[in-house]
């Protein structure tokens, strides 16, 4: 029972204690009475200057003879408390002259070798100096399940340089209080909880490090650092492992858990389909009130003209209408909206396979890839609201003073930082800069989807001339491209909603742009016209009489 007690106040004493208690002193004067007289007085240390040796020298060093050695910084788990590596070995020790150093920093350390527990080489009222940059050892690989197997097992890994992989299973702090300068201060580190083949480890970064961004839960890493046990094998075999990893260098990711379990991933994903559910929720609704307004209209035309075969035909027109409505709707569901989707969940499949092999440059690529197609959804979410308030009759109208100019150039920028800087748009002011009065947001509606519309049916490098003139009260847009142009079996039909000319190919649209264009207009008590040649071009013409204040 004696020598149990005995080993245990030697253990605390080499590892330190809290400020709080300081059980060292308590146990040093109970050291005290427990030792002869004659153990009391230990053999004087040769005299003289130290000796340099190496730290495997030290560590085997019986003379108490005064050393000097270099190592590296491992990690300084307290104040003073340290341990350092040559290329020889590794040994730990307690510093009488705190100084700055921080992993990696070359110490000269002077001291006698002391053995806790009559074997851990340990390096007691040590004086350092710091020499600047030094050199890690060659880490030596290492499974915590194999820590406590036995002693021996325990004395060759704890306070080495080792290498372990394990998956990351979350993150924690740990908080210690020292004696600084006869003041009790508390330390905290941020750590990182790990499962090796079933051994928890503990692994503590000296670096500060996002773990949960660098490696989240899931991910598969190699840890670099000193490995800390305790300092006695435990009973059962089992006890703490405690990696010291110095720099965020020293880790490094092996595996990276499925995408969508990243936080930042899943997070654009679930947006992306979230715009998805809300379009589609949106279109329905929209689908089922025009159906229903229909139902009642021929229930009702049935019930007062049942004989009537005009109004008859009108109703079966209106049936006929409904169902070209849900066709085009699904086409556009299936294909405008699917489309960006699969987008999405390609480059979402590139990044969850090829993360670790992408460079950095193509991972933000497909990252921006992602948002550029949630923004394009988003944009077609905008033009069915849109077009349900202009169905509902609740288009708003709010006029107020206009910068035509100011706002006329925003939206050319806006247009061509839509196409990545495609197409080229002329701009031409003729009188019409100041003094104008409408809705800037209907304007604005108008003029993006014309020019949209222009640059995207246009061939590469073709000019798009955009004029606006002052005639009398009226502004006058003129838009003219020199692009496929608007086939003339599409011409009757084209300001009717999902409708688009039968020569646009695979290029994206909703066919509600102009429909929407259209009322625009007509809300300003203005109107459009086109002129259009298939396959020399399409000119729009937009009047509106935003000057009628000024008359």
């Amino acid at each position: 029972m004696t020598f149990t007690r005995t080993l245990l106040a030697i253990t605390l004493l080499a590892n330190g204690a809290p400020a709080q208690d300081d059980p060292a002193k308590r146990v040093k004067d109970w050291l005290g009475g427990l030792l002869s007289p004659a153990q009391k007085t230990p053999a004087a240390p040769p005299a003289g200057p130290p000796r340099d040796a190496t730290i495997a020298e030290a560590r085997g060093e019986k003379t108490k003879a005064l050393l000097r050695v270099r190592g590296a910084l491992i990690y300084e788990s307290g104040p003073g408390s340290f341990c350092i590596a040559d290329k020889t070995h590794t040994i730990r020790g307690q510093i009488d002259n705190p100084i700055a150093m921080k992993p990696g920093d070359l110490l000269e350390i002077t001291a006698r070798t002391s053995f806790v527990a009559g074997r851990i080489p340990w390096f007691w009222h040590a004086s350092a100096v710091n020499l600047g940059k030094g050199e890690y050892p060659s880490p030596i690989p290492f499974s915590a399940g194999d820590a406590y197997l036995d002693e021996e097992h325990r004395w060759k890994f704890d306070a080495t340089f080792v290498t372990m992989r394990g998956r990351v299973t979350g993150y924690g702090t740990h908080s210690q209080t020292y004696t600084v300068r006869g003041a009790a201060k508390k330390f905290t580190f941020d750590t990182v909880e790990v499962d090796d083949d079933g051994v928890r480890v503990i692994v503590f970064p000296q670096e500060k490090v996002d773990a949960a961004e660098v490696f989240p839960v899931g991910t598969v890493a190699e840890f670099t650092g000193a490995c800390r046990l305790e300092s006695r094998l435990p009973e059962g075999g089992a006890g703490f492992v405690h990696v010291l990893v110095p720099t965020t260098a020293h880790i490094r990711v092996v595996k990276m858990p499925p995408l969508w379990e990243i936080p930042r991933y899943r997070r654009r994903m679930q947006a992306a389909l979230l715009a998805l559910a809300a379009i589609a929720a949106l279109g329905i609704a929209w689908l089922l009130g025009k159906w229903r307004a229909l139902r009642r209209a021929n229930a009702t035309l049935e019930t007062r003209v049942a004989g009537r075969t005009v109004e008859i035909e009108r109703a079966l027109a209106a049936e006929r209408e409904l169902s070209t409505l849900r066709a085009n709707f699904v086409s556009l569901v299936s294909h405008e909206f699917r489309t960006p989707l699969e987008i999405i969940l390609t480059s979402s499949d590139i990044l969850e396979r090829y993360h670790e092999r992408l460079p950095a440059e193509k991972r933000l690529g497909y990252l921006h890839t992602i948002h550029e197609t949630v923004k394009r959804m988003g944009g077609m979410m905008e033009d069915v609201l849109l077009l349900g308030r202009v169905e509902a009759g609740r288009l708003e109208f709010k006029p107020a003073p206009l910068d035509l100019a100011k706002l006329c150039h925003r939206i050319v920028d806006e247009t061509h930082s839509a196409v990545n800087g495609g197409g080229k748009i002329a701009l031409h002011l003729n009188g019409a800069a100041t003094g104008a009065t409408g809705d800037e947001s209907l304007v604005r509606h108008l003029l993006a989807n014309l020019l949209s519309n222009a640059v995207k049916y246009s061939p590469d490098g073709s000019p798009v001339e955009f004029t606006v003139t002052r005639a009398g009260d009226d502004a006058i847009f003129t838009i003219a491209d020199q692009g496929r142009g608007i086939p003339a079996a599409d011409r009757a039909r084209l300001f009717e909603s999902f409708q688009r000319g039968s020569n646009v190919g695979d290029t994206p649209g909703t066919g509600l742009g102009l429909l929407i264009a259209k009322k625009a207009a007509e809300v300003h008590g203005g109107s459009i016209t086109f002129e259009s040649a298939e396959g020399a071009g399409t000119t729009f013409t937009v009047t509106l009489p935003l000057y009628q204040t000024q008359s």
